[in-house]
């Protein structure tokens, strides 16, 4: 079996590709205005007292009211989702 790699990001040393992403993470069409970020790579999730968790993909999406959903899928197929009210968000230079 053949091995691929990802590109490094962010200085990171590059790691195994992922397993391909199941269409359940397949996003709708976001709305005017709407900022969406979304990554595959490996991390971890580490909550204080909890076994850290290996994350394979990450997705953020603000809409214009500034309500945001992020959305983790972890190693073994499980997700993990947040939303909340964005309080501060720093200048995106281009």
């Amino acid at each position: 079996m053949q091995q691929r790699f990802l590109p490094s990001a962010l200085g990171r040393t590059p790691t195994r590709s992922p397993p391909p992403v199941p269409a359940i993470v397949a996003q709708q069409a976001q709305p005017a205005g709407a900022t969406f970020y979304a990554d595959r790579g490996e991390g971890l999730f580490r909550i204080s007292g909890r076994p850290s968790q290996k994350v394979t993909f990450m997705s953020i999406a603000i809409d214009p009211q500034k309500v945001v959903d992020i959305n983790m899928q972890l190693a073994d197929g499980n997700y993990i989702g947040f939303g909340g009210n964005v309080i501060q968000q720093d200048e995106i230079m281009s």
